[in-house]
């Protein structure tokens, strides 16, 4: 399918690197507004990467602003993007029940990208974050000639209950947030902080355990953020920083090994 690329004003600036658009709004073929931005690398063979955010309308903040300035770094082309819910023309300010119109939105920002770029599935990678990892899961289970996902921040269990109350012990969600993980043989990477209520260690390392050898699993700093503590319980906003830098580096290292 061929997008109307004069829908958006698509403004470049130059870097060493690449060419970085502006954010900008484009409507989807249901009629949603998509907030997105191209990274586009200088180089002609560069792979190109697919950002998802977290539930909270957060692709404009500090993690992602890193990992879109470690991949220019890197010649790799990058698209970051919010979710549709997020736009201003929503009526409806949170993701739909099923996930659906958000798998909707990223196969979108997926072939946007792609139109855009000259691209195809050997060249693309996708990412996700928290709720967009679990989302960007289900995009990678629908093409299976994507090459490898990263979750970062995977949501791997619950400390409370639906009602909010705490659990006498955290609760598996591998299985029930990632469908048929264990089955899937292409690259996958996992980024967990070792201070996430969202990821209990022991149970991601379980679950690792039972995987094939394509899953592998970083343990980082930090809570489902990325976020370092003092002892007082304030952000260490130097080591938070230097956190996700190591969290972007990792990841891209692991994806330039695959």
């Amino acid at each position: 399918m061929r997008y109307q690329i004069a829908l958006v004003t698509l403004l470049f600036s130059l870097s060493v690197n690449a060419e970085t658009a502006n954010w900008n709004y484009v409507r989807t073929p249901r009629g949603s507004d998509l907030e997105i931005k191209i990274t586009r690398s200088f180089k002609a063979d560069a792979p190109l990467i697919i950002v998802a955010p977290g539930q909270s309308c957060n692709s404009k903040g500090l993690l992602f602003e890193t990992i879109e300035q470690d991949a220019i770094k890197r010649e790799i082309n990058i698209v970051r993007f919010e979710w549709s819910y997020c736009s201003p023309s929503s009526t409806n300010r949170n993701p739909s029940d099923d996930l659906s119109s958000e798998v909707n939105d990223m196969d979108f920002a997926i072939n946007y990208s792609k139109e855009l770029l000259q691209k195809t599935n050997r060249d693309l990678f996708v990412l996700g974050k928290s709720l967009g990892s679990m989302i960007t899961y289900l995009v990678f289970k629908n093409h299976p000639d994507l090459k490898s996902v990263t979750l970062l921040t995977p949501v791997c269990s619950y400390a409370t209950d639906e009602q909010g109350k705490p659990l006498p012990s955290p609760k598996e969600a591998t299985n029930e947030n990632y469908p048929d993980l264990l089955l899937e043989t292409r690259p996958i990477l996992m980024i967990s902080g070792n201070s996430d209520p969202l990821c209990d260690h022991t149970i991601l390392k379980s679950f690792k355990e039972k995987s094939q050898d394509n899953l592998d699993v970083i343990y980082t700093k930090g809570d489902h953020g990325y976020r370092v503590f003092n002892s007082d319980g304030s952000v260490n906003q130097n080591e938070s920083q230097d956190n996700l830098v190591n969290v972007s580096s990792d990841m891209l290292n692991w994806f330039a090994a695959h």
